[in-house]
């Protein structure tokens, strides 16, 4: 009988494991794997930016990784990005890891590899400004 129990445990452990989704999320599918520099990542940012409030109140760039995507708030530095008002881009950049983040900062350094495309006018369905 122990033994019986000890198999249908390993069973019912076995199904759940293989039955975890293996979907990817939205951004894991915009992003590809380089050998020990990090990700790149394909990405979006508004032609606006609005205020978050992360430690403080922030001017944090709005991004989607797709373009059928609601857009989300980013609170982190893009390396080498100079943005200007009023054009929206499809960026890639380069995610690595930092070693040793300071507690309020984000783990990660993203630094611009390429603009993809820049294109004046506003974007559409922009989270309201909560200022």
């Amino acid at each position: 009988m122990k033994y019986i129990s000890l198999l249908l445990l390993l069973g019912a452990t076995l199904c759940s494991s293989v039955s975890c989704s293996t979907t990817k999320t939205n951004a894991e599918q915009n992003i590809s794997k380089t050998a020990d520099k990090g990700l790149e990542i394909r990405m979006f940012i508004a032609s606006e930016k609005r205020t978050g409030y992360g430690v403080g109140p922030q001017s944090c760039f709005l991004i989607k990784y797709k373009p059928e995507e609601k857009w989300q708030y980013f609170y982190s530095e893009i390396q080498g990005f100079q943005y200007e008002p009023g054009y929206e881009y499809q960026l890639l950049l380069q995610r690595t890891e930092r070693k040793n983040p300071p507690q309020d900062a984000s783990k990660y350094v993203y630094t611009l590899k390429k603009i993809i495309s820049k294109t004046a006018g506003p974007s559409k369905a922009l989270p309201e400004n909560k200022n």
